[in-house]
């Protein structure tokens, strides 16, 4: 049987059977205590396949949702304002969260996500993630205090850089 034949329910129950163990082990779904909520998540996820060297989303384009990397890795680019070239921010590895940034803040891409490896990601639309916003307002505080941590770990990181630029100076 194919699974667009079979019952909703029974859907449903494979979905929450495949997805959840990858769903808990994000770091954002550890701020959710509603199990109502992740699982609404979860009915709500797509599933997206990418090839190495396949752009997921372009900086500056409008957010059309966010993705919860479950296979491969992801790098994570940003156009330098001096040189106008794209630098390399950082290497995902699944667990992780991205793209909620710009739809958290209704704001454009802020960086270029590209496939590295083959890769497999589950996509939460900005329809969908709007909605849940909405009817779990703790998703919406868990949403927060993950960009909160990923900004905080952004400047330790910018700070660390400063301190070995400054010290290779020295010598």
């Amino acid at each position: 049987e194919k699974f667009e034949d079979l019952q909703d329910s029974l859907k449903l129950e494979l979905k929450l059977l495949m997805r959840m163990p990858t769903v808990q082990s994000v770091p954002l779904f550890s701020f959710i205590d509603s199990s109502m909520c992740t699982i609404d998540i979860i009915e709500r996820l797509k599933p997206q396949l990418m090839i190495p060297g396949e752009i997921i989303f372009f900086e500056n384009e409008v957010s059309d949702g966010l993705y919860i990397l479950i296979e491969g890795n992801v790098e994570v680019r940003r156009t330098c304002e001096e040189t106008n070239k794209e630098k390399l921010i950082i290497t995902l590895s699944p667990p992780c969260v991205f793209g909620e940034i710009s739809l958290l803040l209704k704001q454009s891409r802020n960086s270029t996500v590209a496939a590295l490896t083959h890769a497999e990601a589950l996509k939460l639309d900005k329809a969908d993630f709007e909605d849940v916003m909405k009817r779990y307002p703790k998703f919406f505080i868990a949403m927060k205090n993950m960009t909160n941590i990923k900004a905080d770990l952004g400047w330790k990181r910018i700070r660390t850089m400063l301190k070995v630029a400054r010290t290779a100076r020295l010598w």
